[in-house]
C-alpha cells in the first residue's frame, strides 16, 4: 500500500510540500461477522480484531477472551499541504483504545518517513456523537431520540443544552476540519444555553446588581432577541441567502429600519402559464393597485418566495425555480401583451417595428410548441423565440428575413460592444443573425445631439415612467464621465442638409473662454464627455454627451450645474457628484470645494445653488473603483521604497487566493487600467493570503506587518462598496467601518507629516491626489447617507453609488 501511495504521488506530480501533511484517524461501526476467505489453496476465518501486536498482548492481559469479532474498522489517512489524500492502512477494531491509538500513530509516522512522507498534525476525525472520548458523561439514546415522555423530562433538556454539550461540539468541529463551519451556528446557540443552564443552577447568592451572572444572562437574552427569522407564505426565509444580516439592536430606529429593509424585498411573482405534468400550485392573485382584479398565477412546489437583492433594475421578478415552469411558445396575442408591457430599450422606427417582428399563426404556433417542448423540455421562452426566427429565416430569402424585436436588441447590443466580433459570429454559419445595415439603420433610427437637449430628457423620463421607477429612484448622482475617441471630421447630411461636424462643443460659455484663452476658434475633438444620471434604486440613464478636447475645470462646472438645473425640471434630483480621479475632474473638486486639506478633511459637501433652501446639499464622491485603482498602482510604482510589497510570495501551493494570475502581479500599461484586476489584489482573499504568508516566515514574518495592517483597510473597502444590501440606518456598521479606514489613511499622513526625522515626506506615503480621492469617496458617501436618511425614509445600496455598470 505504502509503495502504491509513493507511486500515485510520483504519477500525479505532487509538489515536496505535498509530501508533508498530516494523519487522518477515522473510525467507523460495522457488522459483527465472521467469514472464511479463500486465497490460492489457503481457508483462513476472517473477522477478528487485528490492531497491532502490542495492542492484542495489552487486550488478552486485560481480558480473559484472546480473540474478539471486530465491531469497527480503523482507518488511517495520509493528507498533504497541497490535497494530496491516500488511506494507506485500515484495522478491524472493537472500538480502538487510547494505548492502540497511541501504537498505531507513533508506527504509522515512522513507516511514513520511510517512503519520503512527513507527518506534521494529527486530526481526530470523530462521529457526532459516537465518540470514544469521554468529553460527555452522561450523554445516551434518551436524548437524542426523543418520544412523547422524554419531551417531558427536564434533566434530559439540560444535558443536551449545557457546557458539556458545547464541549463535545468543539470537538466534533475540530474533527471536521475546514468542513467545521456547518456546527458554527450550533455552536453559539450552545454557549449561549450552557451559561443560562450554568447561571440558573448556581446555588451562590447574588448580593450586587453589577453581578458577572446578571450580565451574562442579559447578554443571552440580546442574543435571543437579536437573531431574527423571516416567514413568507409559511416558509422560512435564510436572511443571509438574500443578503441581510440575521443580527439587529432591538432599538426603536433600528425597528424601523428592519421594516424599511423588508418593504425594499423582491417576492417571487410566479409564472403565467405552465406545463401540466411540472409539479407546481396555482393561486389567485389581484393586479398591483387594483384589489377587485383577478388573476391566476402558477408557482413551482420549491419556489423561493423573496429574491436576492440584484444591483440591476432589470432583474428578474421569478425565482430560479418557477422559471423552470415556463415552457410555452407565446402566441400573437400574449406577444403583443408583453410587449406593451416590456417596452422597448431602444428606439426603433415605428414603421418597422411590426413588420420585422416574426408573428405566428396558430397552426404553426401549436405545432412549433409540441415540437420543443418535445425536443426540448427545459427550453426556456425566450430560446424558443430564437429557435423559431431561426426556422423562419432558413424558409425566407435573405432579403425577405423578418426579425422578433428581442432578437434585434440582442444583436445591437453585440454589434454596439464589437462590431467585429458580431461580424465573425454572423459569418461562422452556425446561425442565422441580421445583417449589420439592419443593425445600424435601427441604431441610428434616433439621432441623438450633442448637448443636453428636451428630446433625451423626454425618452428618460418616459422611460422611468415605463419602467416604474419608484419617488427614491428619480433621486440620485450625476456620473460624470469622459473618453478619448479618434480625431476625425466628417460630413453630415440630414435631408437637404450638409453639415461638418467633429469639433468640440461643450457649452457656449466653455466656446468663449476657449477662443479668449487660444486664438483658434475651432478645435476637433479627441474626447467625448458623457453626462450619467443614476438613480438610488439603479436607474441609469445617459442622458447628454459633448465632443471635447480634454474638458476642463470651468468647463465641467457649467455642465454639472446646468444638469442639475435641467433635470429638476424633468423631476429628477441630483444629490452628488460622481466622477474618476481625472485632472479636469480633480479642477471641478477643487472649485466646488477650495478650501479642502486631507489632513484635516472637514466636508466634502456643498450648497445646491438652486435649492430655495439653503439647507439643500449636493455631495463630491470619488469612484470608489477607480479609487482602488489608483492604490493598487501607487503600490507598483513605489517600487522597493519605504511603500513596498513583498510580491514574491505568490507561487503558493495552497488555493488560498482563487484568481491571483500573473495579470495581477505583471502590470501592463492596460492591465492597470482593469478595475477587477486593483480589487483582486487587494481584498480579503488577498489579506488571507498574506495572513498565512507571515506564519509561514515564523519570526521574519514582522516585516509582512505594515502590509497585513493596510490590507486589512483595503479589504473592509473594496468589501462594504461591493456590499448590495441596503442601508437605512446611519448607525449601520459598513460606515463606522470605513469611517475608521479613513481615520486610519489620516493618521497615516499626520504621522509622516509630524515626523521631523523624514525628510522626503511624500516618498512614505502615497500621492497627493490618492489621498483625496480616498477622503472624498468616504466622507462624501458617508455625509450623503446621514443627510439623507435624515431627510427620508428611503435606503442607500452602497455596490450602487460607482461610476462604471
Amino acid at each position: 500500500m505504502l509503495d502504491w501511495m509513493a507511486n500515485e504521488a510520483t504519477m500525479k506530480g505532487i509538489s515536496p510540500e505535498g509530501y508533508q501533511g498530516g494523519l487522518i484517524i477515522d473510525e467507523m461501526s460495522i457488522q459483527q461477522d465472521l467469514q472464511f476467505r479463500k486465497q490460492k489453496h489457503n481457508i483462513e476465518l476472517i473477522g477478528f480484531t487485528e490492531c497491532s501486536p502490542e495492542s492484542i498482548i495489552f487486550e488478552q492481559i486485560k481480558s480473559n477472551n484472546k480473540e474478539r469479532t471486530l465491531a469497527h474498522v480503523l482507518q488511517l489517512v495520509f493528507l498533504g499541504f497541497t490535497g494530496y489524500r491516500f488511506p494507506f492502512a485500515h484495522f478491524p477494531s472493537h472500538t480502538a483504545s487510547g494505548h492502540e491509538l497511541y501504537l498505531l500513530v507513533w508506527k504509522s509516522v515512522n513507516v511514513l518517513s520511510a517512503f519520503g512522507f512527513t507527518i506534521q498534525y494529527i486530526c481526530l476525525s470523530m462521529g457526532h456523537f459516537n465518540n470514544p472520548f469521554p468529553v460527555h458523561h452522561k450523554l445516551t439514546q434518551e436524548h437524542i431520540f426523543l418520544t412523547s415522555e422524554n419531551k417531558m423530562r427536564n434533566h434530559l433538556a439540560e444535558e443536551v443544552l449545557n457546557s458539556e454539550m458545547l464541549h463535545l461540539m468543539k470537538f466534533y468541529k475540530s474533527g471536521l476540519g475546514d468542513a467545521g463551519t456547518k456546527v458554527g451556528a450550533t455552536l453559539e446557540l450552545l454557549q449561549q444555553t450552557s451559561v443560562l443552564i450554568q447561571n440558573f443552577k448556581d446555588s451562590r447568592p447574588i448580593t450586587d446588581s453589577s453581578d458577572e451572572r446578571i450580565k451574562q444572562n442579559h447578554d443571552v437574552l440580546q442574543w435571543f432577541i437579536q437573531n431574527i427569522s423571516l416567514l413568507v407564505m409559511g416558509k422560512k426565509i435564510g436572511l443571509e441567502k438574500i443578503g441581510l444580516q440575521e443580527k439587529f439592536s432591538m432599538t426603536v430606529n433600528s425597528v424601523e429600519s428592519l421594516f424599511k429593509v423588508i418593504k425594499q424585498l423582491r417576492y417571487c411573482s410566479g409564472v403565467n402559464s405552465v406545463e401540466q405534468h411540472l409539479p407546481h400550485f396555482e393561486e389567485q392573485v389581484c393586479l398591483v393597485g387594483d384589489e377587485n382584479s383577478e388573476q391566476i398565477r402558477f408557482r413551482a412546489k420549491t419556489c423561493c418566495k423573496v429574491l436576492p437583492f440584484k444591483t440591476s433594475n432589470d432583474a428578474s421578478l421569478c425565482c430560479g425555480n418557477c422559471k423552470k415552469l415556463k415552457t410555452k411558445v407565446q402566441t400573437k396575442e400574449q406577444k403583443c401583451d408583453t410587449d406593451e408591457k416590456n417596452n422597448n430599450d431602444i428606439n426603433l422606427n415605428d414603421n418597422n417595428t411590426h413588420d420585422n417582428e416574426v408573428i405566428l399563426g396558430e397552426t404553426d404556433h401549436n405545432d412549433l410548441s409540441n415540437i420543443l417542448t418535445k425536443n426540448f423540455p427545459d427550453c426556456s421562452m425566450k430560446m424558443q423565440t430564437f429557435l423559431i426566427s431561426q426556422k423562419m429565416a432558413l424558409e425566407r430569402n435573405p432579403n425577405g428575413r423578418r426579425w422578433n424585436t428581442e432578437i434585434l436588441r440582442l444583436c445591437l447590443t453585440l454589434y454596439c460592444r464589437s462590431p467585429r466580433g458580431y461580424s465573425e459570429l454572423r459569418n461562422n454559419n452556425f446561425i442565422i443573425l441580421p445583417s449589420q445595415n439592419l443593425l445600424r439603420r435601427y441604431k441610428n433610427s434616433v439621432y441623438q445631439e450633442a448637448g443636453i437637449n428636451s428630446d433625451m430628457l423626454d425618452w428618460m423620463a418616459n422611460e422611468a415612467t415605463m419602467k416604474g421607477i419608484s419617488p427614491e429612484g428619480y433621486q440620485g448622482g450625476l456620473i460624470i464621465d469622459e473618453m478619448s475617441i479618434q480625431q476625425d471630421l466628417q460630413f453630415r447630411k440630414q435631408k437637404h442638409n450638409i453639415e461638418l461636424i467633429g469639433f468640440t462643443e461643450c457649452s457656449p460659455e466653455s466656446i468663449i473662454f476657449e477662443q479668449i484663452k487660444s486664438n483658434n476658434k475651432e478645435r476637433t475633438l479627441a474626447h467625448v464627455l458623457q453626462l450619467v444620471f443614476l438613480g438610488f434604486t439603479g436607474y441609469r440613464f445617459p442622458f447628454a454627451h459633448f465632443p471635447s478636447h480634454t474638458a476642463s475645470g470651468y468647463e465641467l462646472y457649467l455642465l454639472v450645474w446646468k444638469s442639475v438645473n435641467v433635470l429638476s425640471a424633468f423631476g429628477f434630483t441630483i444629490q452628488y457628484f460622481c466622477t474618476d480621479g481625472a485632472q479636469s475632474n480633480r479642477d471641478l473638486f477643487k472649485i466646488l470645494l477650495p478650501d479642502f486639506n486631507t489632513i484635516n478633511p472637514i466636508t466634502c459637501s456643498f450648497q445646491n445653488i438652486f435649492s430655495p433652501k439653503d439647507s439643500q446639499k449636493l455631495f463630491f464622491i470619488m469612484d470608489i473603483c477607480h479609487t482602488i485603482k489608483k492604490i493598487r498602482n501607487n503600490i507598483s510604482k513605489s517600487g522597493d521604497g519605504a511603500f513596498s510589497l513583498s510580491m514574491g510570495h505568490f507561487n503558493n501551493p495552497f488555493p488560498v487566493h482563487h484568481k491571483l494570475t500573473q495579470e495581477h502581479i505583471f502590470l501592463t500599461s492596460e492591465n492597470k487600467m482593469r478595475n477587477h484586476l486593483a480589487e483582486e489584489v487587494l481584498n480579503s482573499e488577498m489579506l488571507h493570503l498574506m495572513k498565512l504568508y507571515k506564519s509561514s516566515l515564523g519570526d521574519a514574518g514582522t516585516k509582512v506587518g505594515a502590509n497585513l495592517e493596510f490590507l486589512q483597510q483595503t479589504s473592509v473597502l473594496i468589501q462594504n462598496f461591493k456590499d448590495s444590501r441596503p442601508i437605512t440606518d446611519s448607525s449601520d456598521e459598513r460606515i463606522k467601518q470605513n469611517h475608521d479606514v479613513l481615520q486610519w489613511f489620516i493618521q497615516w499622513e499626520t504621522m509622516i507629516k509630524d515626523n521631523s526625522e523624514i525628510t522626503n515626506k511624500e516618498k512614505h506615503l502615497i500621492s497627493h491626489q490618492t489621498r483625496e480621492d480616498i477622503i472624498s469617496s468616504i466622507m462624501g458617501f458617508e455625509e450623503m447617507c446621514i443627510y439623507k436618511l435624515k431627510c427620508s425614509n428611503a435606503s442607500i445600496i452602497q455596490s450602487l453609488v460607482k461610476s462604471d455598470p
